[in-house]
C-alpha cells in the first residue's frame, strides 16, 4: 500500500514536470507558426557594417524570445555577409521593430548594397539559426532550442 502511494506521488510529480516543460514548448510552436517577420530596411552603419530593420508581429498568446541568432545575408543569390542578434523579445499579441547588424564579406558585397541603397530592385535573403531559451513554466533552463529561419523579400 505504501509503495503504491509513493509510486502515485512520483507519477504526479513527473506529470507536473512534463506539463511544465511541454507547455512553453507548445507556446513557442504556436508563436512560431503565427509569427510574421518582414524586412523593412537596410542601412549602413559604417563602410563594412549594416543594420537590418525587421518588422515582427506576434498574434499568439505567447511571448517569443530569442537568446541569440546567427545569420547569412544574400543579395540576388550572392552571399554578402554574416551577422548576429541577441536578446530579442517579440511580445505576445504585439508588434515590434527588431534591429540586427551584419558585416559585409567582400568588395562585391559593397557594390550590391550600393545598388540597394540607390533604389534598384534586389532580392534579399536572410538565412540562419535562432537559439530559443527553454523554460520550466517561467524559469529559464540552461538549454536552448535551435530553430532555422529563412526570410526572403524583394527590396525596395
Amino acid at each position: 500500500m505504501r509503495k503504491a502511494k509513493v509510486l502515485f506521488s512520483v507519477s504526479i510529480v513527473l506529470a507536473i514536470i512534463a506539463i511544465a516543460i511541454a507547455y512553453p514548448l507548445w507556446g513557442y510552436y504556436v508563436a512560431s507558426k503565427q509569427l510574421s517577420i518582414k524586412l523593412k530596411s537596410i542601412r549602413p552603419i559604417s563602410i563594412t557594417k549594416f543594420r537590418i530593420e525587421l518588422y515582427a508581429e506576434n498574434p499568439s498568446d505567447f511571448d517569443f524570445e530569442i537568446s541569440s541568432l546567427k545569420f547569412d545575408v544574400y543579395v540576388n543569390g550572392v552571399y554578402i555577409g554574416q551577422g548576429f542578434g541577441e536578446n530579442i523579445v517579440i511580445p505576445r499579441r504585439g508588434r515590434t521593430v527588431v534591429y540586427i547588424e551584419f558585416t559585409i564579406a567582400s568588395p562585391q558585397a559593397a557594390t550590391l548594397l550600393l545598388k540597394l541603397l540607390q533604389g534598384k530592385e534586389l532580392v534579399i535573403k536572410i538565412k540562419g539559426m535562432a537559439e530559443i531559451p527553454l523554460k520550466l513554466l517561467v524559469i529559464k533552463l540552461p538549454l536552448t532550442l535551435s530553430v532555422p529561419f529563412d526570410i526572403e523579400e524583394r527590396f525596395p
